[in-house]
Order: C-alpha cells, then structure tokens, then sequence
C-alpha cells in the first residue's frame, strides 16, 4: 500500500490541505516509501538497492539480477513479487 503524508513541517489547516489534496490529485506528490538513502559509493560485489533506485536498476535488462529482500518476514513482500515471473528458470536461483 503506497502511503502520501502530509508534510509535517507545514502548518495543518484548511489551506495546506486543500493544497496537499490539489497536488495529489495531479499525481505531482510522490509515494512516502521507508528505506534507506542511495548509496553514495557502491564498492564490492553486492550491489546495495534501495527502494529510490529500485525501477532504474531492476529494469536494466543488460544484467541478470538476483534480488535477495533482506527485511525481516513477513514485512517483505516484495520478494514474492519480484521472484514469480523468474520461479520456474533453472537457471536462477533466488534466495529470500
């Protein structure tokens, strides 16, 4: 479930509402996902993911990607996702 909360910096009034609304409502207010930042170097042979990164690195088809979902379960959901399409390749093996 994708989450758009309202800037707590603001003042809460009818205003900053209907201005959160407005925005919303014209897609221009972006989804709140908890997760760490970019990475401002990736060294070593573990490529850190982060959900800002995530539809740019995972939909590179120059690479073959395993993603492994190091959230504890059963909050990480996304694996399931992620792996059905690949499931049935002999080729991949897919560790949550």
């Amino acid at each position: 479930m994708l989450k758009f909360p309202l800037d707590q910096s603001k003042t809460v009034d009818a205003k900053t509402v209907s201005a959160f609304v407005d925005d919303f409502a014209a897609g221009k207010i972006a989804p709140s996902v908890k997760s760490e930042p970019v990475p401002k170097t990736q060294s070593g042979p573990v490529y850190v993911l982060v959900a800002d990164e995530f539809d740019k690195v995972v939909a590179d088809t120059k690479k073959d990607l395993l993603v492994e979902c190091a959230s504890a379960r059963p909050l990480c959901s996304a694996d399931v996702s992620v792996y059905a399409p690949v499931r049935g390749l002999s080729s991949l093996t897919a560790l949550t």
